[in-house]
Order: C-alpha cells, then structure tokens, then sequence
C-alpha cells in the first residue's frame, strides 16, 4: 500500500467525523429550552405552564435580563398570522392566535437569538407552532347564563370542537319534570308554575328520610295545554288538581220543600274529582257524597226534580301535568 492511498484513507476518515460530527451539533442545537428563555415572572415554560398568557393578565410578562446561556422576550422571533415580531411584542400586542394565517419561515429574522420555531416549549413543539395551531392561548370563556334551558360560551383563538377548544359550545342547563319530556322552562312559557312535592315511602318499602322530589307543572284551567313546540303535548300527572264546589240549581222536592246540593272541593293534591248524587229524596238524606240545604220556595222550579240520579261535579281550577 503505498503513501497516497494512505494519506487518502486518513484524509476520509477525518472527512467523515467532521460531517459526523456537523449533523450531531445540529441536531443538538435545533431546539432552545423555553426554561431558557428569561422573562419578569419566570422562565418561558413556567409562564406557559402558569396559564397566564390566557387571561388578561398576560401583559404582566415582560422582557427580562437573560440567563447566561439563555434569551430573553426581545430576542426571539415569531409570527402571529404573518406579522413578525418579538415575543415580547407578541404578548404585549396581539392576542398570540395565529390560526387565520400560520407561519413557519420568517422574511425578516433576528441576527441573534432564536426563531419562534427553533424554541421548543415540549417534545418537539414550538412556539411558532403553538401561536399557529392557537394552543398558547385557545380557551372556553366562561358559560353564559341559562337561557332556554341551554347555556353557551366562545372559544378564544380556535373553533367548537376543535383541539384547542374540545368539547361543546352549548350545553342543557334546565331542569327537566317529570319523565323528562319537558322542562322547567317549558312550563313557565306554556304559562303554568313548576310543582315539586316529595312522594310518600310505598308500603312495604324502606325509603330514605325524604324521596327525591317530583317536578311537575301547574296550569290553571281544566285540562293540560297542548305543546306549542315539537315536542308531545302535556299530560295530567296522576290526579294532582285543585277544585271548587259545583252547586245544583233549585231542586224542588215538593209543593212546599226547596233544595240546593253541592259536591265537596279540594286544593291543590293527587285526589279524584268530587261528584254528587242526588234525586228527589234528597229531602229525606237520599244523597251520595252530596252537601245541601233548604233554600227559598221562590227561587225554585214548579216541576218536581226527577226520581232518577242526578250527578254534578266540581269543577276543576288547576291542574298538574308533565
């Protein structure tokens, strides 16, 4: 082997460590820690950490005197929907969404310091990817008021059901009655009030102190209303109603004998509808679940009332329905 093989033997061996040599310091050197990026309330990856670039407090960071090694605010580089700026300027002026108009490259870069890509805020992520992909800052606001049993909040930097924002923009709030086909606030728009009453333990059972309650609605009238929406319409829950007494006319039971009869009533409560019988015998007591009383001759009828059963009702006021 001569002298020239050898030297070009050793001259690619060396070539090859250099190159080795290129390709590890650059990959060392891709990323700058954001622990090593100084600002006035800590680190850059404790103020992310800290949630703070999320609220309105986020102007309390502020450039600060650099680590050695490190950077501070001012001398880092980044793109918020193609404005390039510092860091510093970021978070003092923009709301740090880059999500309209995302960047990777830069047209004016710093001489020194780091770009918002080469700063790296968790395993292989940047900054500039978290301004473009609006994780640095993309929240919920807060729930709205209930409103129409629903509640609703926006989405800062980002959309419903993104990954910056996962889950919903809307959520049920009401307070479903009775079976779950409508809703306090169905009921308060159908113009009824909502009830709520605990039931009784059921014979042979042991129950807690107190069951959980029932909801229901209470509408004035005889009878449920019809839904006005899409869903069914209402329907009577149990019995529960109120009632006022029914008064018969003027029963006249003789020449000389006048009658009024009247059914029992009945505030609001899970009980049937009161009836009464009656019939001519009413002067003797021949009466069925009946109030009456003698009443002035001259009020009545000259026909004698009839033998047969006579039935009234009282007369439904409220009722309750789901």
């Amino acid at each position: 082997m001569n002298k020239r093989m050898i030297y070009s033997g050793i001259f690619f061996v060396l070539l090859m460590l250099l190159v080795t040599s290129a390709l590890v310091n650059t990959s060392i050197s891709k990323w700058e820690p954001s622990n090593a990026i100084s600002t006035s309330i800590g680190n850059l990856q404790e103020v992310i950490s800290s949630d703070i670039l999320r609220t309105a407090d986020k102007n309390s960071v502020l450039d600060f005197p650099a680590l050695n090694p490190g950077h501070n605010l001012s001398e880092v580089w980044v793109s918020v929907n193609g404005s390039e700026m510092t860091f510093e300027d970021a978070i003092q002026n923009t709301d740090l969404c880059g999500i309209a108009n995302p960047r990777t490259t830069y047209l004016n870069p710093l001489d020194t310091g780091h770009l918002g890509t080469e700063v790296e805020i968790s395993t292989g992520k940047s900054l500039q990817d978290a301004i473009n992909n609006g994780s640095l800052v993309g929240n919920w606001g807060y729930w709205s008021s209930c409103t129409a049993d629903y509640k609703t909040r926006a989405c800062f930097c980002g959309t419903d059901g993104s990954s910056v924002c996962p889950g919903s923009s809307t959520e049920f709030c009401g307070t479903w009655l009775y079976n779950q086909v409508h809703t306090a606030w169905n009921c308060t728009q159908a113009g009824g009030s909502v009830y709520s009453y605990s039931p009784p333990c059921p014979p042979g059972y042991s129950c807690p102190t107190v069951l959980s309650p029932i909801n229901f609605c209470k509408f004035p009238g005889s009878s449920c209303p019809a839904d006005a929406s899409a869903k069914p319409d209402w329907t009577q829950y149990e019995n529960w109603d109120t009632t006022s007494k029914t008064t018969s006319p003027p029963l006249r039971t003789n020449a000389l004998t006048c009658y009024l009869a009247w059914t029992n009533s009945h505030n609001f409560a899970n009980t049937l509808i009161e009836s009464c019988e009656y019939h001519r015998d009413i002067r003797s007591g021949f009466v069925t679940n009946c109030n009456y009383a003698k009443t002035s001759l001259n009020t009545c009828p000259s026909t004698l009332i009839s033998t047969s059963p006579v039935y009234i009702y009282a007369t439904r006021t409220e009722i309750g329905c789901y």
